[in-house]
Order: structure tokens, then sequence, then C-alpha cells
């Protein structure tokens, strides 16, 4: 059911605000009411990229008709956004001039033009702006006289401009949020901007200057007390005079600098000359920020400023430096000024310069900075190469560093896998001073490791002298062996072998998991007695070997282990009789597949609660397993089974007696000899049924599977599980009385056989259908169901929430589904259909636009 067209136009266009015009306006075509609601729209976001290959006439076209058409008197514009992409500027301004008025709240221009466009004067005095968003090719240049401005209520502006006049900046006495990009311009387009000041309201600012290249005195003035955010980037060239001034920033939460020149010019000795008084005098402004990054250019500065000393940053808690050059003695002294910080990045960024430039700062003093033994928990050092002075200080931080938790070092990326290599192995000599691991008792740190795969467990004994050992008391092994193919051999054997011979016995292994594909069978079973023991609780095998192998007879009496999953290359039939089994923990069963009667080993489950059973057909020699009965233990929560026996001929009983059952996921061949028996389920929650039969009949139990399934809340019946329902005789839906979600593939549609299902299904809030035509070799099976009520089935309309349907064809039944759907499904919110895949374009059009013109459901008071 259409139920958002029940929403007063007001909400339906406040959605609508959401998305961009053309798709805004595309929704006129769902139905009558909705033919006229884009009018109504006060949020308009236009973009001419989706017309690329219409061209600029059709664009134009839309624009014009969008402005033309809508309720302007009744709903005035609130906020336009326009992305142009267009090369000339016609008829940019006259569709401005149609937007801007009184009621305007947010204005954004993006445009690509030949020349440049002018805005309109009316936007400098309109009272309601908030929001002004001015990019690409914009001219502010009105002559030698800017006009007025006023803009009480702008509170966010965006210019990305060649240029721009402090009379606008200073006519926005509220504005909290600037972000200024001046571009760099060519010679007969550049305007000398000699001062800009920044408004005193700011509390975000990011001023990028490109503009600063002729050989003028340019004055940037930051006088904004309220600063809590500043990007300033700057870029000058060699030649230019540039003051910054900038007041004491007390709320800095967030601080980036940038200062950039092009081409420095050098003093008598050759040395270049920055501007190197400008950053000191920014970072003492900056010293209450809680955030600070230092771009390399800005860094240089600090570098060569004469007797410079850091100020006192107290909340400074992360700092960001991109450097020219390593220099100990510079990040020490920093360090030292840094009383809180608990985060610090260095990039080294010596292909930027030319020359190698030395720190002109002081020497450091001795003592350990106060950050780096009480607060600094992370370290990232990026384009490491492993110089002298930078492993010092690798070492100096990881001895002296009392609460570091996180080192990263990114090793410079054109080095060899060789050089890598011994670069890890010698900072993993350096010895730690942090005393966190340390501290805690192997039990904490090999319960810590028993998550991680045993061989990376084990490499954590090149961290220190005190994890060396470690990983010998683990009691959870985790082994696999892939990561041990190699063309030098296969290296896995004898890793096993030193692990299980060189662990501590003291701790007996609790958890084993192992995976081996060209193990020997007498190597396996040497591993294997080595790990079966009185403690073992949990054991997964998967052996990939061409042969089976016999498990030792120990691991059935077992009376700790509470999980065993056994997958491939593991048969049980070596045994000349089964031996006997008594499990009185186990509670997971997982055996994949099973070529003997598993009869014995159930039985000796008493507690079993989730069992994965998988019967194949043969057993390795190719003679057919027979298991005349297999019954499941009562115990169970949860059962997987799958069994592919049935096709010979013996009779074949299974019984399900399982009154605790919760999740059930069968798959079995049906034939005139298996005998299915079940009880009911009353705490059923998910059940999924697949039963593969030769001929119809031979599936005659599945209706009373049906029935004890009554009580699941969620149901999936596979292909021919359905077409044994359809040629069911007499066959009735059992009460659906808690089924909440429902998932049927079909042998063909029939709304006779859905409908019956449905009015059985008395809360059913998901429903999902999915045609298999051709899928399988069966003709199209006809339903021998009754005829269904007249009636609504209860849950359409009243539970039914979704529908989804998949390989849909549009047949005329099939249509008359949805519509039925459609027109009575009270609370239906979402309804998913899936053409058939290989419909031809033009077909899955008109399939859709048949679909959209369905009337839906409408309550008495609706208006159209």
């Amino acid at each position: 059911m259409d139920r958002i067209s029940y929403l007063p136009n007001t909400i339906i266009c406040d959605i609508l605000s959401y998305l961009p015009t053309k798709q805004a306006v595309s929704t006129s075509i769902l139905c009558h009411s909705w033919r006229h609601v884009w009018k109504d729209l006060q949020v308009l976001d236009i973009d001419d990229r989706p017309f690329g290959s219409s061209g600029k006439a059709s664009f134009d076209s839309f624009v014009n008709a969008i402005l033309a058409q809508r309720n302007a008197d009744s709903y005035p514009i609130e906020k336009f956004r326009l992305t142009c992409e267009k090369f000339e500027e016609d008829p940019i301004p006259t569709w401005l001039n149609a937007v801007i008025g009184p009621h305007l709240q947010e204005l954004y221009l993006s445009l690509n033009v030949m020349f440049g466009t002018s805005m309109p004067k009316a936007i400098f005095t309109c009272t309601s702006l908030k929001s002004l968003v001015l990019k690409r090719d914009i001219s502010l240049d009105y002559g030698p006289e800017f006009p007025d401005v006023y803009l009480p209520s702008l509170k966010n502006l965006e210019l990305d401009i060649a240029h721009v006049n402090n009379k606008l900046l200073s006519g926005c006495p509220v504005l909290e949020n600037l972000k200024l990009i001046l571009l760099d311009m060519a010679p007969e387009r550049y305007v000398y901007t000699p001062t800009i000041q920044m408004p005193q309201t700011l509390k975000s600012l990011t001023f990028e200057d490109y503009s600063i290249m002729w050989e003028e005195i340019n004055h940037r003035v930051i006088d904004t007390p309220s600063l809590e955010y500043l990007y300033l980037k700057i870029v000058t060239s060699g030649v230019v005079e540039l003051q910054v001034s900038a007041s004491y920033f007390p709320n800095m939460v967030e601080a980036h600098l940038d200062i950039e020149e092009e081409q420095s010019h050098l003093d008598i000795h050759g040395e270049p000359v920055e501007h190197v008084c400008l950053v000191p005098m920014l970072l003492q402004a900056l010293r209450e920020t809680k955030l600070l990054a230092l771009k390399p250019y800005t860094t240089r500065c600090l570098f060569s400023a004469p007797a410079f000393k850091f100020p006192e940053f107290h909340r400074l808690l992360n700092l960001e430096l991109d450097v020219p050059f390593f220099n100990t003695n510079f990040l020490l002294n920093f360090l030292h000024s840094c009383h809180v910080l608990e985060a610090l990045v260095i990039r080294i960024c010596k292909e930027v310069y030319v020359r190698t430039m030395d720190y002109n700062g002081p020497t450091p003093p001795t003592m350990v900075p106060s950050c780096v033994t009480s607060h600094l928990k992370s370290f990232e050092f990026r384009e490491y190469q492993d110089a002298a002075d930078e492993r010092e200080f690798i070492a100096y931080l990881l001895k002296g560093g009392l609460v570091l938790k996180t080192v990263t070092i990114h090793l410079k990326s054109d080095f060899d896998l060789v050089t890598k290599y011994n670069i890890v192995k010698g900072l993993s000599a350096i010895p730690r001073g942090s005393t966190i691991c340390h501290l805690l008792p192997n039990s904490i740190l090999c319960d810590i490791l028993s998550y991680l795969p045993t061989k990376e467990a084990i490499s954590t004994g090149i961290i220190s002298r005190r994890w060396r050992h470690v990983w010998k008391d683990l009691q959870v092994l985790d082994i696999e062996d892939i990561p041990f193919w190699s063309p030098r051999g296969y290296l896995f054997d004898p890793y096993v072998t030193a692990i299980l011979s060189q662990r501590s016995a003291d701790y007996p292994i609790k958890k084993f998991r192992l995976t081996p594909s060209r193990s020997s069978e007498d190597l396996i079973l040497t591993w294997l007695d080595a790990v079966i023991g009185p403690h073992l609780q949990e054991l997964y095998l998967r052996i990939g070997l061409m042969r089976a192998i016999k498990l030792p007879e120990s691991i059935f009496t077992c009376v700790l282990l509470k999980s065993l999953v056994l997958r491939h290359g593991i048969y049980l039939d070596n045994y000349p009789e089964f031996p006997n089994v008594y499990l009185p923990s186990l509670k997971n069963l997982h055996l994949d597949p099973v070529d003997v009667d598993p009869s014995k080993l159930l039985s000796g489950c008493p507690v079993l609660e989730n069992l994965k059973l998988i019967l194949q057909k043969t057993t390795r020699e190719g003679s057919y397993v027979y298991a005349p009965t297999i019954q499941m233990p009562r115990t169970l929560k949860s059962l997987t089974f799958e069994d592919y026996t049935s096709l010979m001929e013996e009779i074949n009983v299974r019984e399900i007696y399982t009154p605790f059952l919760e999740y059930l996921r069968v798959r079995t061949v049906a034939s005139p000899k298996l005998q299915v028996s079940v009880i009911n389920f009353p705490n059923m929650v998910e059940a999924h049924l697949d039963f593969y039969h030769e001929r119809v009949e031979h599936g005659a139990w599945v209706p009373k599977l049906f029935q004890a399934l009554r009580e699941t809340k969620l149901l999936t019946l596979e292909y021919e599980t359905t077409q044994c329902l359809f040629s069911a005789p007499a066959f009735e839906f059992p009460e659906f009385h808690r089924l909440l979600k429902l998932e049927v593939d079909l042998p063909c549609f029939n709304t006779n056989f859905l409908l019956n299902f449905l009015h059985n299904c008395h809360v059913l809030e998901a429903l999902v259908i999915h045609i298999l035509r051709g899928h399988y070799s069966h003709p199209e099976e006809e339903y021998n169901g009754p005829t269904p009520p007249t009636m609504v089935p209860n849950c359409v309309t009243s539970h039914l929430k979704s529908f989804e349907f998949r390989e849909y064809q549009d047949t005329a039944d099939e249509h008359e589904f949805i519509a039925y759907l459609l027109q009575r499904g009270l609370v239906l919110k979402n309804l998913t259909i899936h053409l058939e895949s290989n419909l031809d374009q033009e077909t899955k059009y008109n399939i859709v636009k048949g679909l959209s013109a369905i009337p839906r459901l409408r309550k008495p008071n609706h208006q159209p």
C-alpha cells in the first residue's frame, strides 16, 4: 500500500527536498496525486551533469520550466543549489534573479563559465540568508565601489574565488563559519587586496590564500577570539612581504598551519629566507589548542627561527608534525612544552627539499618530557628510514614511555624486502619501558593470545625477553597449514611437531584446531595422541588427505569434550566395530561427511544441543552407506541434517523426536523407502526444508512435518518441498499462529496456493516468493488444493509489512496478485519486485510502468 500518499504535501515536500530536483520532479509519474507535488518544493538542487548527453539546451529548458511552473507565490524558495559545468553565462543571472528573495536561507553556486558570472547585488542584502557558498567562476569584481552588504543572519560563508572585498566580510555581523579560498589568477585578472580582516565572530576558519604573488605588502588579520577551528594555508613567492596578525585563541580545539613559499629568495650567504617570525607568533596564539598539525614548510620556519622558544601547550593532546629532516633536539624541545600530549605523529618530508637544514634551537633538557612518561599513549612514525638518530628516538620513546600503548612505524616505501626485514628485526630488539603488558600474569597474556592463530601467537616471542616463552603456556592451539605452503617445501609438519614438543606440559591443551592437507597419516595420529586427554574441551579437525585416517578411539571417551567438529578426510568406517562412545559433556557436534550409521555415536551424547550431520551416499571404497534408522537425540536445540543415503532399496527411517528444537535445516533425497517421523516442535523459531525427490509422491510425509512446524517464526520452503505441497491430496495448511516470515520457492505461480497459505499465517509480517520456472526437469505442477476463502487474509490487512517477489514476469495472475496486496495491505511498507533477468530493457520498462499505474488503497479521508 502507498502510505506516503496519505501524508500532507508539506511532509512529502520535506522528504523530496533531500533528493536532487531532477529526481524529485520525476516522482510526478507515480500517480495522479503526485503530479504537481514537486511544484511546492522550497528546496531546489539542480545539477547539469545528468544532462551531459542531451546538452546545454536540454538543461536550460529544464531549469526554465522548473522556475516558471513552480508555485512561487505560495512556496518561495528557501534553499537553492546550482552546479553548472556549462561555458556560457546566460541565462544564469535570470535564474538567480528568480531565486533571490526575502525568504531565501541557503544559496550554493558552483559555476564553470567562460568569463565568470557576476552575482546580482540583491544577494548582499538578503536578510534571511543563513548560508552562502560561491565556488569557481563567480566574480565579485564590481569596479571601484563594492555594493552595500548587510547579511544579518549569515552564519556560514564559503568563497572559492579570485579575490574578496573586506566590505563583504564586514557586512556579516553574526558569521561563525568561514571558508575562504583565494585563487592564483593570471596577471590580467589579478586584483590586489592589501588587507583582509576576518570577522571577530568566527568559530571556524578555513583560509587558503594563493593570491600573494606580487611585490606588494599583504596583510592578513585574524582577530577572532572565539575561534575553535583553524586551517590556514598561505602560498607566497619569495619577493612579497607577508604580514599576519593574530589574536590569542583561548577556545581553540583544532589548528592546521601550512605556510609555503613557491620560490624562496636567498640571503647574501645563499641561504633561503622564510617567514621565520610568522610561524612562532602563530604558535603563541594557538597555545590552547587540543590538536595541532604543522605542514613541512611551516616546520621549516621553526627550524630556522632564531632563539625561538616553544610556547607552553597545556591542553595539547594530538600533535602531527611534517618535518624537513629528522632532528631529535627539535622534537624533544617541542615535547617538553606539550605537558599532556597523548598522540604524536611524525612524517619525514625530505623529498621536498634540496639541501639539509640545521636546527637553530637550544639543546633540550636532559630529563624525559613529562608527557612521554605519564601521558603519551600513541606514537606514529611515517617514512621511517632507520637512520641512527631516528632509531635512537624510537628507543628513547619505548624506554621512557611508561603508558605507551601503540607504536606504528611506516617504513620508507622504496625499501626492498630484505632491508625492511632487517629494520623490523632491529626495532623488535629494542627493550621496552612500558609496564602495562609486562605486569600482567602469563594466564591473562595467554588468554589474550588464544584469540590469535597459533603462528601469530608464537611470533610475539620476538617482542622482548619477557615474551619469549609465554606462548608455551597456551592451552588453545589453532594451527592451519596454508601459511606454510612454500616452493621450498611443505614446512608445516616440523612446525607442528616443534610446537607440541616445546610447549609446557603443565598446561594441558583445552582447545585444538588442526587443518593439515599434506601431512602423513602417522604424523597426524601422533599429533592427536599428544593432544587428546582428560582436559580437552574443543576439537576441530579438517583433514584434506587423499586417503582417510582412522581417529584414535580415545576421542569418543573424552569426558570434558564440549565441541567436536570432524570435516573431510575423516572416515568412521575404519573400525571393525564402532567403538564405545561416552561424551557426557558434548554439546556441539559437526560431522561432515559421515560414511557410517551414526546412531551409536549420537546415543553416546546425552546432553547434545547442536548437531550438524551430513550423511554421504557412499563410503570411500564406493559401497553404499546404509543407516536403517537414525534417531536424533531428544536434547537437541539446533539440527542441520543432510541425508543423501536414501536412494537405496532398503527402508530408511529418520526420527526427529526433539521437543526442545529451536532451529531446523533439513536437506534430503526423498524416495519410496524413506520414512520421516516427527513430533511437534513447540519451541521452533526457524525452519528450512529442502527435499529432492524423483517423483512427488515420494514426499508424502512432508505435510506431516509441516504440521509439526506450525509454531515456527520463520519458515523457508525450497522448490521441491513446495512441489510436494502442490500435489499432496486433500492437504490443508496448519494454523501458523506465530509465523512472522515466510520464504517460498514456487515451481509456478499459483494464486490459490498462496492465498490458502496466507489465510493460515495469522501474524505474518514478511513474505518472499521466488518463481523457479525451468530450473528443474519436472514439469510444472498444478495445485490440487481447495479454492481459498473470498475474504482477505487477516495477515494481509493487519500485519504484512514487507513483500518481495523474485523472478517476476508480469503474467496476468502475478500482476493480479501484486494489485491484490497493494490494494488490501493496510500496513504494507515495502514492496520489492525483481524482474526476470533475461527480459529486455523495453519489456522491463513497460512492466514497471504498468506496476506504477496500479491504484493503491486509499483511506476514506484521503485527498488527491
